[in-house]
């Protein structure tokens, strides 16, 4: 993992150290040479760049792919269609099954100054809202997400608690101190629960109990391929309408938009998560494969730039990485950029289609009928200490791999860097930026899961029935 400031590899400093480094992007020292060796130069005002970069935060922006704005910086389109690309370029040699991914015109959104340290609950809501406001199957689903107000990390407090001021979640309304408008208040999955059911939207929760059950984190792995796994689909690399899960664990959640099936045959896990930005690079490919429909001519133009076909990208071979390296080193990223060469990554035609979706483990697509409650199904509680039936408390974001705060700087277009040498783009290096290490999942034993069945909206007899808060019991 590399800072998000100097690019220096964090990969063996704890969690405490790495917040230490980013701290120290902030700080002057107070005499002498005695900051840290990993401390930018002091006289530069960083500080003040930053805040230069992050003007707009507090407006607390919502985009989506159809919004007809720009672009907000911290937003990133097109990442879906890039990692199929780059799984498809990966595994191109392979048989069988190696992966499938999310709706493909969900958004990746990073957290910025303002909610640092606090807002992971909020992006993962607000990154399901640019899905679930994109979506053509269930196009009443936009107007309740839209009006009065629409998703933001600040909205996010206010649908929460005008949910509260009608009954729902009293539990989390006494947890939460009775009061989430302006303040920096953690969330987790079962406050989203609660905002989303407040709306009509139907929403599930699943709970996995290691410790209880004996199980292990695989149980997790099998669920969310489950649930991206459509029936009579042979595709290589599956491409559906599923919408993104959020997956929850103790100190932090990620928005899961898919799975790879590895040359080992081990099942990887492929995230959005709201602590990390994008690299440059990785977002200039990314949004010219998002085809936005307002911008589409002034996409085009600027795209034609680098190359006459914009929804096609360039993968590179490592040996071809390499060998440009070392005969292109005095080449300026500018002028790579424009010279970026693009192929068409997407399967021929009549492959990689979207299907029907197909049913869970533990789960019925069908949501219950409103006179009965499933057996597997109990109100949640919010304690913490591995009770069986809780819900699992958010009380920090201390799973968090690095504190990414620094925006793509808007007053010019990102440089390529040498990981992109003459625009062709190594599929693995795309992959590792997405990929969570099991290792990290076999750390915790206790997770949710929210996840969207896609059926009509609550009427409001169901709507009542949500003021408790419920989650199916999966180990």
């Amino acid at each position: 993992m590399d800072c998000q400031f100097c690019f220096s590899n964090l990969d063996k400093l704890t969690v405490k150290q790495r917040e230490e480094h980013y701290e120290a992007h902030f700080s002057r020292p107070s005499g002498g040479d005695t900051s840290p060796k990993h401390r930018i130069d002091p006289k530069k005002p960083l500080r003040k760049i930053l805040e230069k970069m992050s003007i707009g935060s507090e407006q607390d922006r919502f985009w989506f792919r159809s919004a007809a704005a720009p672009c907000p910086s911290n937003f990133t389109p097109g990442l879906i269609q890039l990692i199929y690309g780059a799984l498809d370029k990966f595994y191109s040699g392979s048989h069988g099954k190696r992966g499938a991914l999310c709706y493909d015109h969900l958004v990746h959104v990073s957290r910025e100054l303002f909610d640092a340290g606090w807002g992971c609950g909020y992006r993962n809501f607000v990154m399901a809202c640019t899905a679930l406001l994109e979506q053509r199957s269930r196009p009443e689903y936009h107007h309740p997400l839209q009006h009065p107000t629409p998703p933001s990390v600040k909205n996010l407090q206010r649908w929460i608690e005008d949910a509260w001021e009608h009954g729902f979640d009293q539990e989390g309304y006494q947890q939460l101190g009775k009061s989430l408008i302006g303040s920096s208040q953690w969330v987790g999955v079962s406050d989203i629960w609660v905002a989303f059911s407040f709306k009509g939207i139907p929403v599930e929760l699943v709970d996995f109990n290691l410790d209880e059950s004996g199980k292990d984190y695989t149980v997790v792995l099998d669920w969310i391929v489950q649930y991206f796994s459509l029936e009579g689909d042979k595709s290589k690399i599956g491409r559906t309408d599923r919408m993104p899960l959020i997956l929850q664990n103790q100190g932090h959640s990620r928005t899961i938009v898919g799975y790879e099936i590895n040359q080992q045959g081990n099942v990887v896990l492929l995230q959005f998560d709201p602590s990390s930005i994008p690299r440059p690079f990785i977002r200039e490919a990314a949004l010219p494969l998002a085809n936005i429909p307002w911008q589409s001519n002034a996409t085009s133009s600027s795209a034609s730039s680098r190359s006459s076909n914009p929804s096609k990208t360039s993968f590179a071979s490592s040996s071809t990485l390499a060998s440009s390296r070392s005969a292109n080193s005095s080449t300026s990223p500018s002028k790579q950029a424009k010279s970026q060469k693009i192929h068409d990554f997407f399967l021929p035609s009549g492959k990689g289609k979207r299907k029907q979706q197909s049913n869970l483990p533990g789960v019925s697509l069908k949501r219950s009928k409103p006179s009965s409650v499933s057996s597997n199904t109990s109100s949640r509680q919010r304690l913490t200490g591995g009770i069986p039936g809780e819900v699992i408390e958010v009380d920090s974001d201390s799973d968090v791999e690095v504190i990414d705060c620094r925006p793509p700087p808007q007053s010019q277009k990102p440089s390529v860097p040498s990981e992109n040498p003459k625009g062709a783009i190594s599929p693995g290096k795309i992959l590792a930026k997405f990929r969570l290490d099991s290792k990290r999942l076999a750390k915790h034993r206790r997770y949710q899961i929210l996840w969207f069945p896609m059926g009509p909206l609550l009427s409001e007899a169901e709507r009542m029935r949500r003021k408790v808060v419920t989650s199916t019991k999966i180990c």
